[in-house]
């Protein structure tokens, strides 16, 4: 994979794929693909506001893949 995939529905143009991920208390490593950067933004946010706040939650990153 070249760091994007192709989107037919979108006409020809490009799509960027957000990864989130982090290991959480409760759930271990987690991984989430979104293509909506306000998603994308709000899962972020909500591990790293956990991280924080010392619920154990560590490794939190995003990267466009």
């Amino acid at each position: 994979m070249i760091g994007q995939f192709f989107s037919p529905e979108s006409h020809g143009s490009w799509t960027m794929v957000y990864r989130i991920t982090a290991v959480t208390p409760d759930e271990g490593k987690v991984t989430y693909d979104v293509v909506d950067e306000a998603q994308a933004r709000k899962i972020h946010s909500n591990l790293l506001s956990r991280q924080l706040n010392g619920d154990g939650t560590q490794g939190v990153t995003v990267r466009v893949v």
